[in-house]
């Protein structure tokens, strides 16, 4: 059962106890009734990733002031960041009807939370509402709602619901006749773009998030975007496990203010505006990023080898 008040919460965390450090600050400051804590284990082939392994679990247990109930899924051996997030939302999600997704590189305002107070029991049985997400880095400007309906997942602070989650195919095992049907929620080159994403996947299922963008956008199901950004990404540098690189929308995204009470939208239906807002930033990013890799390709192969 859930508490009246205060949301469960799962903090996914690994081996950056000073990142681990800094998110769960934020996290103490909304102190929630129940927290999971959720750590893989160490990769062999590492030999300082124990001790880092351990320094940040201890960072994230010493941070818990408060009275809580604490439930953790710390892992010995390392099975990726993959399966890793993905069973420990299915493990907090086992005992909860839903719950706040948290990972060790960001920090998420209290507002976050404040909102998941309110829509999470709003939306419990909307099977068309999958997500309440608190990353919008773009902002918005066409509506006076705190929040409106996306067609896309955000990611870096999120929440979701038990009947949503099970619907996650994390080994990708229809992927060969689903993945046709892209070009059908997609525009041709973002279509062609998440083939590409998704071929990737399929052979490495080494994120969790692919997966459940895949269904979402499939399914068509909608997406709470919160109209102030909610949260931002402090671990992209070159220790990270996936973005290496400040060269992304959300690198620089600043922390907003939700105002209160919340301005709820008239009826349940996706704000195609803002969608195609959201479209236009993802095929900016992705030309950059394309014609970034050519420059330094040319540079590459026009550097002359020095002889001695």
């Amino acid at each position: 059962m859930q508490s009246k008040d205060k949301i469960p919460v799962l903090f996914v965390l690994f081996n950056r106890p000073e990142l681990a450090r800094e998110s769960m600050a934020t996290i103490r400051r909304y102190r929630p009734s129940r927290l999971y804590l959720a750590a893989d284990g160490p990769r062999p082939e590492r030999e300082d990733e124990q001790a880092l392994c351990a320094r940040a679990r201890a960072a994230a247990l010493e941070a818990v002031d408060w009275e809580c109930d604490v439930r953790t899924l710390f892992r010995d051996q390392n099975v990726g960041c993959g399966r890793g997030v993905s069973e420990a939302i299915t493990w907090m999600l086992e005992s909860e009807e839903y719950g706040a997704i948290v990972e060790d590189d960001c920090i998420v305002s209290p507002d976050f939370f404040r909102l998941c107070e309110e829509l999470l029991p709003m939306y419990k049985d909307d099977e068309r509402v999958v997500e309440v997400s608190a990353f919008n880095p773009l902002g918005v400007n066409s509506v006076k709602e705190s929040y409106f309906f996306n067609l896309y997942p955000g990611g870096c602070g999120w929440a979701t619901w038990r009947r949503a989650w099970r619907h996650i195919d994390f080994e990708m095992k229809s992927w060969r006749t689903q993945r046709l049907r892209l070009f059908l929620r997609f525009n041709p080159l973002e279509a062609i773009i998440r083939l590409w994403e998704g071929q990737k996947v399929y052979r490495s299922t080494k994120v969790w998030d692919f997966q459940w963008m895949l269904y979402v956008t499939l399914e068509r199901r909608l997406c709470i975007t919160t109209c102030a950004n909610l949260t931002q990404n402090i671990g992209i540098g070159v220790n990270a496990t996936n973005t290496h690189t400040a060269y992304k929308p959300w690198a620089n995204a600043r922390i907003g203010d939700l105002q209160r009470p919340l301005q709820h939208p008239a009826c349940v239906a996706i704000n195609r505006y803002e969608v195609h807002r959201r479209n236009v930033e993802f095929l900016r990013r992705y030309a950059t990023l394309l014609a970034l890799k050519i420059i330094g390709m040319l540079k590459q192969k026009g550097a002359k080898p020095k002889h001695p």
